[in-house]
């Protein structure tokens, strides 16, 4: 049965709604163990019925951010609790004028992620997986002049170095975490430059992968991530200046 045009506004109400308000969660706007207005304020606060409010609060209480009860209202959950790799939280995160910090946590998951599927890759991709993962990193390269053209070719590079594992759970993390680093290199594609260092690391990922050199590959892999953490860190002060922040309230229209 198809959706009435009703439903269909109400659906894009809700998705907004939800935006804005999981973002003034993820920012602190709504500390943590707080509890968000009654309803009717809300409703009037963003401007809208009870229908759409309730989807969007719905849907921030499966990505666990929201905790939600009869007598003790809607209560903003600890940190602890979120699903931090929830694509809109994630969104809302780097929305929220990424810092030092933000990157660190992403680096750390990397580093305890993505060397070792180097590695893997390695010693079990075919030779058709390896062959992607070349053509990734041509692509990439090609792309290297203007940042903002490197990022769907920088994470399809990574992506098909977790497919070439054959391990079917190193493919499902990398499916989680690819939303952070297309995040991630989003953020950097707003560096004037693409790093020839960083490039060339992952020239150097490449071709260990080809050679079957699984510890040279994992090596290089650390020092990738090593490098564009500190060259991020350098980036942010000039990057917050071109970046918009999130109005803290506004009606959904």
């Amino acid at each position: 049965m198809s959706r009435s045009r009703a439903e269909d506004g109400a659906g894009t109400l809700s998705a907004r709604v939800m935006d804005q308000i999981g973002t003034r969660i993820v920012s602190g706007a709504y500390k943590v163990g707080a509890t968000l207005p009654p309803e009717l304020m809300l409703c009037e606060e963003y401007g809208l019925s009870r229908t759409p409010l309730r989807e969007a609060m719905k849907k921030l209480h499966a990505k666990r951010l929201i905790a939600m009860g009869p007598k003790s209202g809607t209560r903003v959950l600890p940190e602890s609790c979120w699903n931090q790799l929830d694509p809109d939280l994630l969104r809302w995160r780097f929305a929220s004028s990424p810092d030092e910090w933000l990157l660190g946590q992403l680096q750390e998951l990397r580093i305890a992620f993505e060397p070792e599927a180097c590695r893997l890759a390695a010693q079990n991709g075919s030779a058709a997986a390896h062959v992607t993962i070349r053509e990734a990193f041509e692509r990439l390269a090609s792309a290297s002049a203007d940042p903002s053209r490197t990022i769907d070719p920088d994470v399809e590079f990574h992506a098909s170095i977790a497919r070439a594992t054959q391990n079917i759970f190193l493919v499902s993390i990398s499916a989680a975490i690819s939303t952070a680093l297309h995040l991630q290199f989003q953020l950097a594609a707003e560096r004037e430059t693409f790093p020839a260092s960083e490039l060339e690391q992952h020239r150097l990922i490449c071709d260990a992968i080809l050679a079957r050199d699984g510890e040279a590959a994992a090596r290089h892999m650390r020092a990738l991530i090593g490098q564009s953490r500190a060259s991020l860190v350098e980036a942010l002060p000039r990057m917050r200046g071109k970046r918009r922040r999130p109005a803290s309230t506004a009606a959904v229209t």
